[in-house]
């Protein structure tokens, strides 16, 4: 059958056509350990809350947001693949029971893709667009660019991170996430407005009437403004379309996400130090001032959360265990970013993942640095290190450094944010607001951390970033590696250069816009070795990442 036809045959489905859909979307083996192994890649746990801690009115606030969201699950279905949710919708009529473990990973990925194997279909032979769900199934980068070229009218809403590409005839066209996916912003616009009537927090009720009018609007300036101004809450949900990293075709579309929290006041109370010394830490940056921040917007704040329910994006395939938000390069310039810690994620994954790989791969006599507390702080020190260098690329002061780096921007930003928060460790240090020894478990338990994030697949952002790491130190002798034992260890005396050395030039990279430059990093340094395989082959029966159950 035709592409065209083949296509053709699944509108039609959607549609509400009795047709089933192609072989090449649907295909399944009938043999159960395929399923089952998969599944098994994912322990799970279960969250929960103290609700002795919230009112009557908070809980009724937090039940509104918890409906929201479940409309903004809905999108990241549409999002992640044009025909996953006809794909879930075979599923869920089979009376199979090897369909229900398929349904079952499906609600894990999303999609019919894998997306701790490289994106791999489990189901069907089709392999996932580039585009995902953003753009046509054939579209391809070249003539999307040239599209934007021969038609220069067209430019800003295309690259615009809330658009939806489509074909209108020979042309291509940019309809709003507002318009493609009206039918589920209007109801959690609608929640997000009755939980503010709600609210006993002025901040947030101010915040959630805003963010209820930009999910329409599609303009989430004013707030995201005013979600940085949040106080004296212990509610908090981040909704809306956030990251890019879906859209593998141009690095642009951004994914519809939720994150319903709890705040930790008493542990964000005691991390709240840290954000004192942002301005302090942009000048200890290891690069000239001119790729520096010259004022840093210390209105930044550090949170510590319980997190309680998520969706779309932040549900799929790995889990989110921290957040640097907002991504607007004009909020951040004027009021900095908050830093959301996980923290019931971020040890769930520590003592389930992280120990487990740990106790495999790294060297016996290193093994007594690997840390719950410096796992968490590393990972603070990574959301902290985000709003870090440059928005905007140098003598370009209307390109953001996500635009000068289109698709490699994801991978190297999340590589700058590992790097640069480790490189900030010291500085911590010698405030002493860590204890001396605090650098000798930051690397080793990052040493280890890397191995679980590699283990996401070298296709996904975060993959690409911990192997171009892992490689780059590896190369310069940071790290080493003893073949005889299988084991890792950290050359501490090598180790604090080479990070000062790789963070100087993921900032360089950024602050230059520098395309050519960051793709020639990525692909010299971002593939899986042999060496590295083996290690992870090691590792099959240690889970690969979570799955949650939900207190609502």
């Amino acid at each position: 059958m035709r592409k065209g036809l083949i296509i053709m045959a699944v509108f039609a489905f959607i549609s509400g056509c009795t047709k089933q859909l192609p072989e090449e979307y649907t295909k399944r083996s009938s043999n159960q350990e395929d399923i089952t192994g998969k599944l098994a890649k994912y322990a799970t746990v279960k969250l929960d809350f103290d609700r002795s801690i919230l009112s009557d009115s908070q809980i009724q606030v937090l039940e509104k947001l918890v409906e929201a969201s479940n409309y903004i699950d809905q999108i990241f279905w549409h999002q992640a693949d044009h025909y996953a949710l006809a794909i879930r919708k075979e599923l869920e009529k089979s009376a199979d029971p090897i369909d229900a473990d398929y349904l079952r990973f499906m609600n894990i990925n999303y999609c019919q893709y894998d997306r701790q194997d490289g994106n791999k279909p489990f189901i069907g032979t089709r392999e996932k667009p580039k585009g995902a769900g953003f753009y046509p199934e054939d579209l391809t980068k070249e003539e999307f660019e040239k599209y934007i070229q021969d038609h220069p009218e067209v430019e800003e809403e295309f690259n615009k991170l809330n658009t939806v590409i489509k074909r209108s005839g020979d042309n291509l066209i940019a309809v709003p996430y507002e318009k493609e996916y009206r039918k589920y912003l209007e109801p959690a616009s609608r929640l997000l407005a009755e939980a503010a009537d709600l609210c006993e927090n002025e901040s947030l009720k101010h915040y959630l009437q805003l963010r209820s009018d930009a999910l329409l609007a599609g303009d989430f300036f004013e707030s995201d403004m005013a979600w940085m101004d949040l106080e004296g809450n212990l509610l908090d949900i981040v909704i809306g379309p956030i990251e890019s990293y879906e859209d593998g075709l141009a690095g642009i579309k951004a994914s519809y996400e939720a994150l319903v929290l709890i705040k930790d006041p008493k542990e964000s109370e005691r991390f709240s130090a840290f954000k004192e010394h942002l301005g302090a830490l942009e000048q200890h940056l290891p690069v000239s001032k001119d790729y520096k921040k010259s004022d840093v917007a210390l209105s930044s704040s550090i949170g510590i959360f319980t997190s309680i329910n998520r969706y779309g994006d932040s549900n799929a395939g790995t889990k989110t265990i921290a957040i640097s938000l907002p991504n607007d390069e004009k909020v951040r310039e004027q009021k900095g970013a908050r830093s959301l810690q996980l923290k019931n994620v971020i040890m769930a994954k520590y003592d389930k993942i992280l120990v487990p790989i740990a106790q495999r791969l790294i060297d016996e006599k290193q093994f007594k640095y690997v840390d719950g507390e410096a796992f968490f702080t590393n990972v603070l020190m990574h959301e902290l290190a985000h709003p870090m260098g440059l928005n905007y690329v140098r003598g370009k002061e209307n390109m953001t450094t996500r635009a000068g780096l289109q698709d490699a921007y994801s991978a190297i930003e999340e590589a700058k944010a590992d790097v640069v928060g480790l490189y900030n460790i010291r500085y911590y240090v010698s405030q002493k607001l860590l204890p001396k020894d605090w650098e000798q478990k930051a690397y080793v338990t990052y040493l280890a951390s890397i191995f679980r994030s590699v283990r996401f697949g070298a296709s996904s952002a975060h993959g690409k970033a911990n192997m171009l790491e892992l490689n780059y130190l590896l190369k310069n002798r940071a790290i080493t590696f003893d073949p005889k034992k299988g084991a890792y260890a950290v050359n501490f005396r090598r180790m604090k250069k080479v990070i000062r050395d790789l963070a100087k030039e993921l900032l360089r990279l950024e602050g230059d816009g520098d395309f050519s430059g960051a793709r020639a990093m990525l692909e010299t340094y971002s593939t899986i070795t042999p060496e590295t395989q083996r290690s992870l082959n090691r590792l099959t029966d240690i889970p690969v990442d979570l799955v949650f159950e939900f207190p609502m």
